[in-house]
């Protein structure tokens, strides 16, 4: 009993060793302003941070939504990726009032429809 008990706390401990994170968050933000039908990572903002960000960043005035993070383990990257759409915006606005006077006037062209 305590030999299997043993082989199999190893048999745990090797498996989550798989899903250690071995690098920095990568967070992908775009401006909800941004006057393109799609996003991609390489026209977002990128930030790396050993740390979870917010949904939302403000720079130069300028109102930027995550769309995605991404994070190397050991075995396999880690995605983290909100789903924007139009109802998502609505509630975020609706939670965020401070945020008031830095979305477009018009509809965020990006989000999943």
């Amino acid at each position: 009993m305590r030999k299997w008990l043993v082989l199999s706390l190893l048999e745990v401990l090797f498996v989550a060793a798989l899903f250690v994170p071995v690098s920095p968050w990568i967070h992908i933000y775009v401006p909800a302003a941004a006057d393109v039908d799609r996003w991609s990572v390489s026209s977002g903002h990128r930030i790396e941070s050993w740390w979870s960000s917010p949904d939302h960043l403000i720079e130069d005035g300028r109102l930027y939504l995550r769309v995605q993070s991404t994070r190397a383990s050991t075995l396999m990257p880690i995605v983290d990726a909100p789903r924007w759409d139009d109802r998502s915006v609505a509630e975020y606005r609706a939670d965020h009032p401070e945020l008031t006077g830095l979305w477009p006037e018009r509809p965020i062209r990006w989000l999943r429809r």
